[in-house]
């Protein structure tokens, strides 16, 4: 991929994110999650992100696993590891 296109796609990735995001409601969190999976490799990437409802980025959480599994499943074990955390 040329860096032309590399930049215009990762511009268009980060606009799409900052359209999407609403801030939660005052006093409360919103938790974000992402996983990625390689099946070849066996290995699965869990990231969680905490914000308030000023948008202010409270605790991150990531972690990488030696296993595969089922993305929808994985990201709610994301959920559950960040409601878990201190």
């Amino acid at each position: 991929m040329k860096g032309q296109e590399k930049m215009n796609i990762t511009e268009t990735t980060q606009h799409l994110a900052q359209k999407m995001w609403n801030p939660p409601n005052l006093g409360s969190l919103l938790i974000n999650t992402n996983v990625a999976i390689s099946p070849h490799k066996s290995r699965t990437g869990i990231r969680v992100i905490a914000r308030d409802w000023q948008g202010k980025i409270i605790k991150v959480w990531a972690k990488g696993e030696r296993k595969n599994g089922i993305p929808l499943d994985k990201e709610v074990l994301a959920v559950r590891w960040a409601l878990l955390k201190e």
